[in-house]
């Protein structure tokens, strides 16, 4: 998805759940990997982005399998699902295929921290969120 469609006239709304151990991967060099967890956090300054981060540490994220994308249109009808699996992608556009992969999204929402809020003051959390562990990730890489 092209990102600017993200800040655009009547954006999409877009929420990704992603598991650490994806933001631990130095792809590309330290460079790129900081710039890249920085743009998730600018990101999620937008209204219609929420971004939530599953820690490694949670008995649950073994939940995490394939990556998948439950694409949902105003018109129900038409909800798909983006499967990436090994050597390709799959469109699954069947009722059940779709409500099956929106209750585990659903789930996986559940076991992830709370979203990113990157206009929250540190002093005001009072547990463990999204945002803190991309900065705990992203101070070793300034």
């Amino acid at each position: 998805m092209n990102q600017l469609v993200l800040s655009g006239e009547r954006p999409p709304c877009f929420h990704a759940i992603i598991h650490e151990a994806a933001l631990r991967v130095l792809y590309g060099g330290r460079t790129v990997m900081r710039d890249q967890l920085l743009r998730l956090i600018q990101a999620s300054r937008l209204p219609n982005v929420t971004i939530q981060i599953v820690p490694i540490d949670n008995e649950g994220s073994a939940a995490f399998s394939h990556p998948f994308m439950v694409i949902e249109p105003s018109v129900p009808e038409l909800s798909t699902v983006l499967v990436d699996q090994f050597g390709g992608s799959e469109f699954l556009d069947d009722l059940d295929a779709v409500t099956d992969y929106r209750q585990s999204f659903q789930r996986l929402s559940e076991l992830a921290l709370p979203s990113v809020d990157a206009e929250a003051a540190p002093e005001t959390r009072t547990g463990k969120d999204s945002l803190g562990l991309l900065q705990h990730i992203l101070y070793p890489l300034l």
